[in-house]
C-alpha cells in the first residue's frame, strides 16, 4: 500500500524460501511483480494457478499477466482452464476482450466488453474500454452511444484525460474541428495531461493550418529538449507527420549531449532517413556504441547505403544488414523493429526473412502475417499469399474477411473445392 514494492518483493521471497508451499507469501510475489512491470509475475501469477487449478481468479490473474507481457498461449490455456459455469463473469469477458484484441480479433474484444458491460452496466472501467472501442465503429448508433459515453466519462476524474483523447481522435477523423478544438483545451487543461498529449493536441492543429500549430510546436520543443525520452517522441512524432525537414533544421541547433543517447539517436536517424539525407545518415551512423539500439544503427547505416547505391545486391549493404540481424540477440521485438524498417523502405529479401521470423513469436504473430500477406500480394506470390492467409485463418477463425480471402484465393489456386466452399459459406454466414 505503500509503494515500496521492493521491500515487499524481499519479504515475499524470505518466506516462500521458508514456507515453499505458502500461498501468501506467492502473492505478494506476484503482486509486487506486477507493480513493478517484472515478467516473472508470469510465473508466480502460474504457480498460484497450479496451486488452485479451480479457482476462476487464479486463472484469469495469470491470463492477465501473460497477456502483459504478450504470452498470448499462456493466457490462452489459463482462460481455457476456467470452468464454463464460471465464463460468464465480467471479469472472465474482459480477459477474454484483451485477449482477443491482442490476436487482432477486433470483432470477438468488442462482444467480450459488451458482455462485460451488460453484467456490471454501472463500472465506468468497462464502460470505457467499450466506448473506446466502439466509437470508431461504423455503425452510427454504436458510436453515437460511445461518444455520449465518453462524454460523460470526461468528467469523472479516473477516465477524464482517456476518455478526451478518445474523443478528440474520434473528432479529427470525423473533421468535426471545433469539437477537436474545445477537447484539445481541456485535454491540456487537465492535471492528467502527458506530452504525448501535446503531440495529439498538434495533430489537431496542423489539420486546421491554424497558427496555434506552430505557437504550441514551439512551446512543445522547449518542454522536450530538456528531456531525452520526450525529445524522441517529438522528433519520431515530426517523422510521421511529415515533418522531416523540419526535424532535420531543428537537430542542427541542439547539442551532441541532447541528440547522442538513444533513443534520441535512433529518432534522428530516422529524421535523416524520411527526409532522404542519405550523406548525413551515412555520417550520424558511423560512430558505434549506441548500445541495447546498436543493431538499429547498423540498420539505418545499411539502409543509406541501399537508398544510396539502389540496390539491395550490395556485398557492404548485406554485411551490414546481416550484422544488424545479429545485435539484435534473436530478441523478438528487436527482430520486429527490423522487420517494419525493412518494410517501410521495400527491402522485400530481408522484409520477408524478418517477418518470417517474428512470426514465431505469438504476441508478435498477427503483425507478421499482416506484413507478409501485404508483401505477398504485392510481389504476387499467391501460393506463399494462400499459406500467409491460412496462418492467419488459424491465428483468428471467427474473422470472416480473412476466411473469405482465403477462400477465394484457394478456389482460384485449385484447392479443394468443397473445403473452400464450405469456409466461404461461413465466411458469409458469420
Amino acid at each position: 500500500q505503500e509503494g515500496r514494492f521492493g521491500e515487499a518483493s524481499q519479504i515475499g521471497r524470505e518466506i516462500w524460501a521458508r514456507h515453499p508451499g505458502s500461498l501468501p507469501a506467492l502473492y505478494v510475489l506476484a503482486d509486487a511483480a506486477e507493480k513493478q512491470n517484472r515478467e516473472e509475475a508470469v510465473a508466480w501469477r502460474g504457480e498460484i494457478a497450479r496451486r488452485l487449478p479451480k479457482n476462476p481468479d487464479s486463472q484469469l490473474n495469470l491470463a492477465s499477466a501473460a497477456l502483459r507481457f504478450g504470452k498470448l498461449d499462456v493466457a490462452r490455456q489459463a482462460l481455457e482452464r476456467v470452468a464454463p459455469s464460471d465464463r460468464d463473469s465480467a471479469a472472465f469477458h474482459v480477459v477474454a476482450g484483451w485477449l482477443a484484441h491482442a490476436q487482432g480479433n477486433l470483432a470477438e474484444q468488442e462482444e467480450q466488453f459488451a458482455a462485460a458491460v451488460r453484467k456490471e452496466p454501472q463500472n465506468d472501467l468497462y464502460q470505457f474500454n467499450l466506448a473506446a472501442l466502439q466509437i470508431h465503429s461504423s455503425d452510427a448508433t454504436k458510436s453515437a452511444q460511445a461518444r455520449a459515453t465518453l462524454e460523460r466519462l470526461s468528467k469523472v476524474a479516473p477516465h477524464r484525460a482517456g476518455a478526451l483523447r478518445a474523443l478528440l481522435n474520434d473528432a479529427v477523423a470525423r473533421n468535426h474541428f471545433a469539437d477537436a478544438a474545445n477537447f484539445a483545451q481541456q485535454l491540456q487543461m487537465s492535471p492528467e495531461v502527458t506530452f504525448n498529449d501535446y503531440l495529439l493536441c498538434l495533430n489537431l492543429y496542423r489539420k486546421l493550418d491554424s497558427k496555434e500549430f506552430r505557437l504550441l510546436l514551439e512551446r512543445v520543443k522547449r518542454f522536450a529538449a530538456r528531456n531525452s525520452s520526450e525529445l524522441a517522441a517529438l522528433i519520431n512524432w515530426m517523422n510521421q507527420n511529415q515533418l522531416a525537414s523540419d526535424a532535420v533544421k531543428w537537430i542542427e541547433n541542439l547539442s551532441a549531449r541532447q541528440l547522442d543517447p538513444p533513443p534520441v539517436a535512433v529518432a534522428v536517424a530516422d529524421a535523416y532517413a524520411n527526409a532522404r539525407e542519405w550523406s548525413a545518415l551515412k555520417r550520424w551512423t558511423k560512430k558505434p556504441d549506441w548500445g541495447d539500439a546498436e543493431y538499429l544503427r547498423l540498420a539505418y547505416r545499411a539502409i543509406a547505403i541501399f537508398r544510396s547505391s539502389g540496390s539491395s545486391d550490395d556485398s557492404e549493404f548485406d554485411t551490414i544488414w546481416q550484422a544488424a540481424e545479429r545485435a539484435t540477440g534473436a530478441e523478438a521485438e528487436r527482430q520486429r523493429d527490423l522487420a517494419r524498417l525493412a518494410s517501410k523502405w521495400r527491402l522485400q529479401k530481408q522484409s520477408e526473412q524478418s517477418w518470417l521470423r517474428v512470426a514465431q513469436n505469438p504476441a508478435m504473430r498477427r503483425e507478421a502475417l499482416d506484413a507478409l500477406r501485404l508483401l505477398y500480394r504485392r510481389q504476387g506470390d499467391l501460393e506463399n499469399l494462400y499459406g500467409a492467409l491460412q496462418q492467419l485463418h488459424e491465428c483468428s477463425p471467427d474473422e470472416a474477411p480473412i476466411a473469405a480471402d482465403l477462400a477465394r484465393l484457394g478456389l482460384h489456386l485449385g484447392k479443394d473445392p468443397t473445403q473452400m466452399f464450405e469456409l466461404a459459406k461461413a465466411a458469409y454466414d458469420r
